[in-house]
């Protein structure tokens, strides 16, 4: 069974968006509580978190780059 880049992607978002808003939940028991997340998907690949600023950038450059393609 195939499983696409995005349904992956959209799993994530949603752990990360309830692990956000678990811990959120915890500080404030008695308050409606909403996470969110994003992951951002080029060419068929989850773009993580940058691991320094040269890292940023060259992530910044690569999405520039696809955004021309589009």
């Amino acid at each position: 069974m195939d499983i696409s880049v995005e349904t992956v992607a959209a799993a994530v978002q949603a752990r990360l968006a309830a692990e956000k808003a678990g811990a959120v939940a915890e500080l404030y028991p008695n308050a409606f509580v909403l996470g969110a997340d994003t992951t951002v998907v080029v060419d068929g690949q989850i773009m993580g978190k940058p691991a320094d600023p040269a890292d940023a950038r060259r992530m910044l450059i690569e999405l520039e780059a696809w955004l021309r393609t589009k």
